[in-house]
């Protein structure tokens, strides 16, 4: 059985692999960035397995080697699985989402390495259960961990912005103020993590494929060294081989604090003078990320990951919201204010027609006209 895939050769080897199978069982070829995250996740599991295999089993905790055929020990591999704990958070357990991601990594793992599908049926039925369990909850919303636009207003942005605090702060607590700065503009999911910069002219210099390759953050000149920053997504949660690239427009006001964030700290932070061939010659760092986790072994500078966006917004907005929550809370706080007063209504109308909330929308629900577009009646 294959063990951790650490090295970039292995991991692109078996991501190709992947495909070929999907291929082959006529299913639907994966995004690079998808068959990544199966990749990290098997490598996660893997470690915690081998690390606590010893605590099932054996006499009186005594040390035991995890085997080379581990994975048909699907009862012992699940038992581990419940009591994964939290690196973060080593008295918790890690949550049942990531359970299910550990386990639909091991199962598309598995089934490339032809592994027995007795063992496979066993996984897909421990997700399945999962998947109940989840749907189960998955709408039950704490009321008490919501946050409205005006708390994030007062709490967060006057506290930091005063007297412009925020920008004598840490490059940490900088990049959460700018990450809730986006989220507060544009309700997405963790796709800021994975924004790149680069400015319009030197967009229109590069390859199809590589503006296909990554998300941006592109920037108009307005003069000046100032811009007009658009948000592009290629590469998101919901994306379908059809769809076409995301494209927002971000306001003035989110602009402004982009082009601030950029020349007077990402720059200062980031470009040391060994790293530019002249004085203020930035160009050779556009297409660099916009939140950077660090410079990996080849001086490259990384991007955060989705992980690292949640951790990072889950720590701060404990500490200035006291709610240790992260996108998926905000996300749901921002449909709650919002549509609170009308789902509960929608809801009860859709019931007792015979049809869903999304077929009342999509389908009885038509569109209102402008007002200039109406006519009086």
């Amino acid at each position: 059985m294959i063990q951790e895939l650490r090295d970039e050769k292995e991991q692109l080897a078996m991501m190709e692999k992947i495909n070929n199978y999907r291929t082959s069982v006529y299913q639907s070829q994966i995004k690079a960035s998808s068959a990544k995250q199966y990749i990290q996740n098997w490598n996660r599991l893997h470690v915690q397995l081998k690390d606590n295999w010893h605590t099932v089993g054996g006499d009186s905790g005594e040390k035991v080697d995890m085997p080379d055929g581990w994975i048909d020990q699907t009862d012992t591999v699940l038992e581990l699985l419940k009591n994964i704990r939290d690196k973060r958070y080593p008295e918790k357990v890690v949550t049942l989402s990531t359970q299910r991601n550990y386990l639909s990594a091991l199962i598309q793992m598995g089934v490339v390495e032809n592994v027995n599908p007795e063992s496979i049926k066993k996984y897909t039925d421990a997700r399945a259960d999962l998947n109940n369990t989840l749907s189960g909850t998955h709408h039950e919303i704490k009321t008490e961990d919501l946050v409205t636009r005006d708390e994030v207003q007062e709490k967060v942005f006057e506290v930091l912005e005063k007297g412009g605090y925020i920008w004598s702060c840490g490059m940490p607590v900088i990049q959460y103020y700018m990450l809730m700065k986006f989220h507060s503009e544009h309700n997405m999911r963790n796709d800021c993590a994975s924004l790149h910069w680069i400015t319009q002219q030197n967009w229109r210099g590069i390859g199809q494929e590589q503006k296909e390759s990554k998300n941006w953050l592109i920037g108009k000149s307005k003069g000046r060294g100032a811009y007009d920053w658009r948000i592009q997504l290629n590469d998101y949660k919901t994306k379908k081989s059809t769809d076409k690239a995301f494209d927002v427009e971000c306001s003035k006001s989110l602009s402004k604090l982009i082009n601030h964030y950029l020349t007077n700290h990402w720059k200062k932070h980031y470009v040391t003078f060994e790293d530019i061939q002249t004085t203020n010659d930035y160009s050779n760092f556009q297409m660099s990320p916009v939140f950077v986790k660090g410079r990996n072994d080849e001086n490259v500078l990384e991007p955060i990951t989705s992980n690292d966006m949640t951790v990072i917004l889950q720590k701060y907005n404990q500490i200035y919201l006291g709610k240790k929550i992260g996108t998926k809370m905000l996300r749901r706080s921002f449909y709650t204010e919002k549509y609170s007063d009308i789902a509960s209504d929608l809801k009860d109308d859709a019931t007792s027609s015979l049809h869903s909330v999304g077929t009342a929308i999509l389908h009885y629900t038509a569109s209102i006209k402008d007002d200039d577009e109406m006519s009086e009646s």
